[in-house]
């Protein structure tokens, strides 16, 4: 079984977080000859409403690994793991952020959650696709949910959020942080990433994680692109994502993931393809 696993983010979406109608008939062509798992640290219901508006045809037919890993369904919708922050965690790195003036976001239950309606929540919105609902007590909501959050997310500067995430990294044990977008920093629970999520996936779908075709930009798809043979950077990628890929191809806003599916497609066999000469892409 061939396994496809596509980021969303600076990947599958352009500049403008559009998706090509090139880029969306080539996934609907891959999907009839393989099973499809979107990858990404955009809450699940973000996901499915990016789905919903651009390749509907995956809603019940692609896997999702959401949270940056921290929640996998099939494509059924069956979910199959699902981690958390410790509360107690969540609560001190809350207080941090509130007594240092650091913005940041709260999900719990796959409920987006702001402590002021101010232009950085409402971008987000925008971007993702979803609502949100203002908390003024954020700590009080993180103490008292019938669960720790499935992630935090602090926007800023790329400069900023470094400092923020040598910070988490150095003082938080019960949480780790990961660069999901230029200026989102992903507080997630320790051992969460996407490169374990996918691996519990392609237990599930009885796959071979190293044969699998992967395809990211950012930081926290790392994981995951080290996983297979076929790992792909887009054109657009930070250079610590390059490194770790065999393969670099043209950019989000080149289209970079349709032109590489079309290779793919037009191939007499999907084996040979990948033993052949990259070169012309890099």
């Amino acid at each position: 079984m061939d396994l496809f696993v596509f980021d969303i983010d600076g990947t599958l979406l352009d500049s403008n977080v559009r998706m090509s109608d090139r880029t969306v008939r080539s996934l609907e062509r891959i999907s009839k000859q393989a099973e499809i798992v979107i990858c990404t640290g955009r809450m699940c219901s973000s996901t499915i409403s990016l789905l919903k508006k651009y390749i509907p045809s995956f809603v019940g037919k692609a896997n999702l690994i959401t949270y940056n890993g921290g929640r996998v369904k099939d494509a059924k919708g069956s979910l199959i793991y699902e981690s958390s922050i410790d509360k107690n965690t969540a609560l001190e790195i809350s207080e941090y952020f509130l007594k240092k003036s650091i913005y940041f976001q709260v999900y719990i239950d796959d409920q987006l959650y702001t402590y002021k309606d101010c232009d950085k929540i409402k971008d987000y919105s925008t971007h993702a696709s979803v609502e949100y609902i203002v908390h003024e007590n954020l700590t009080d909501l993180i103490r008292y949910a019938s669960s720790g959050p499935n992630k935090l997310l602090v926007i800023d500067e790329p400069e900023k959020l470094a400092v923020v995430q040598e910070y988490v990294g150095k003082y938080f044990s019960g949480a780790q942080s990961v660069m999901s977008f230029r200026n989102y920093l992903d507080i997630v629970p320790v051992g969460v990433s996407k490169g374990n999520a996918l691996k519990i996936m392609a237990f599930k779908l009885g796959a071979n994680i190293s044969e699998a075709f992967v395809f990211g930009d950012s930081q926290n798809d790392i994981s995951m692109l080290q996983l297979t043979e076929n790992s792909f950077a887009m054109g657009n990628s930070t250079e610590n994502v390059k490194k770790v890929c065999k393969y670099i191809i043209p950019t989000n806003d080149e289209e970079g993931v349709a032109q590489i599916l079309e290779k793919i497609l037009d191939s007499d066999d999907i084996d040979i393809f990948c033993n052949s000469s990259y070169s012309s892409w890099n």
